[in-house]
C-alpha cells in the first residue's frame, strides 16, 4: 500500500488550528509576526454542563470487560456505596481501577491491532510496550486512590456507575 509523502516542514500553529476545526488567516508579508492570542479562559461550570450534556448524547466510546471483572467491579462498588466508612475498601478500588484500565488498553488497542492483523514483530512490540505502560500505571493508580478520602471515593463510585449506564 502507498503511503502519502512526509513533510518535512512541520508547522504546528496550522497543525493545531487543523486539529481543532479552526482555519488560520493567510499571513501577511512583513517582518514582526503577529501575536497568537490564547483562547479565553471557560468557567468550570461551562465545562461542566458541556460534558453532562455530552454523557447523555450520542456518539460514545465504550467496552466490554471480562463478566467476572463485571461481577466483582459490580460487587466491590455495592460495597462501597453501602459502607459508612469507604476508605476501608481503596486498596481493593485501587486494584479494580488498575484491572479495569489495563482491560480497556486490551480491548482498544492489542484487540485492535489483532484485528487488523499486523505482523508478529510489531504485535510483540505493543505488548511489550503496554506491559511498561501497566507497571507504571498501577502505582500511580494505587497512590491516587489510597489518598483518597469517604466522600471521594463515593465520587469516584458515582463516576463507574455512570460509565457503565
Amino acid at each position: 500500500m502507498p503511503r502519502a509523502p512526509i513533510s518535512r516542514t512541520a508547522n504546528p500553529k496550522v497543525s493545531a488550528a487543523k486539529a481543532a476545526g479552526k482555519t488560520l488567516p493567510a499571513r501577511k508579508a512583513s517582518k514582526a509576526s503577529t501575536p497568537v492570542k490564547a483562547a479565553p479562559l471557560v468557567p468550570s461550570t461551562t465545562i461542566n454542563k458541556k460534558a453532562a450534556r455530552a454523557s447523555n448524547s450520542s456518539p460514545h466510546l465504550s467496552f466490554y470487560p471480562a463478566k467476572d471483572l463485571h461481577s466483582r467491579l459490580l460487587a466491590l462498588l455495592d460495597q462501597i456505596e453501602n459502607s459508612s466508612d469507604a476508605t476501608l475498601h481503596r486498596a481493593k478500588l485501587a486494584e479494580s481501577v488498575s484491572e479495569l484500565t489495563a482491560a480497556g488498553l486490551d480491548y482498544y488497542f492489542v484487540r485492535t491491532l489483532k484485528e487488523a492483523r499486523v505482523g508478529f514483530v510489531t504485535q510483540q512490540s505493543a505488548n511489550i510496550g503496554l506491559i511498561g505502560v501497566k507497571q507504571v500505571m498501577t502505582p500511580v493508580i494505587r497512590n491516587v486512590v489510597e489518598r483518597l478520602e469517604h466522600d471521594q471515593l463515593q465520587a469516584i463510585v458515582k463516576s463507574i456507575r455512570e460509565f457503565m449506564k
